[in-house]
């Protein structure tokens, strides 16, 4: 007689993948060099380490690494943070073009990247972040930014009320998508 087993995939633990986006992120943008990293990479809570919160069941919420010293490009795996609510990498010098993957994060409602080293098109998936309310791509180090036409995916952002795109080198004209709109109170598209 043969025993019949009951096969079982494991799901991944949410709060291991927490974890593993974090030490991507540590990892791509040189944790190592940053301003601080107190307790990043240990084995203690989440909300324990340097600039990151979480929400009462564990989940990281909130990344604030304003001017901390990150450099290199922002990890794919910070799109499985769905409960992120804030992701603040002002006064950075990040690499590259922010992630494609960064449009699943359906919960985000504040987005600065503010003075970092990204440059080309504003990607179009931020109009995927139908909760965002703050976004800020302005004011970039000299000679990268973010450049070319406005992209008319931003028309979908239902909830932004403040968007900041000053100091860029941004072509064209204004999408006329942007006057969808309704709570947006604080446009920003030039303070050079």
């Amino acid at each position: 007689m043969v025993a019949a087993t009951a096969c079982q995939s494991q799901e991944p633990d949410p709060l291991s993948q927490q974890r593993s986006a974090l030490e991507a992120l540590y990892d791509a943008t040189g944790g190592g060099d940053w301003d601080s990293s107190a307790n990043w990479l240990s084995d203690r809570p989440l909300d324990d380490w340097y600039g990151v919160s979480t929400n009462a069941n564990g989940y990281v919420d909130s990344i604030n690494l304003n001017g901390n010293g990150l450099s290199g490009p922002i990890p794919a795996e910070l799109g499985e943070l769905g409960n992120l609510r804030v992701l603040d990498l002002t006064y950075t010098e990040l690499s590259v073009s922010p992630p494609d993957e960064l449009g699943n994060l359906g919960s985000l409602e504040w987005l600065s990247l503010r003075r970092t080293g990204f440059s080309g098109p504003i990607p179009a998936w931020l109009g995927n972040l139908g909760s965002l309310e703050h976004l800020d791509l302005s004011g970039v180090t000299f000679s990268r930014g973010f450049s070319g036409p406005i992209p008319a995916e931003l028309g979908n952002l239902a909830n932004l009320e403040t968007l900041d795109l000053g100091a860029t080198d941004l072509t064209g004209s204004i999408p006329a998508e942007l006057g969808n709109l309704a709570n947006w109170s604080c446009p920003v598209f030039a303070d050079r």
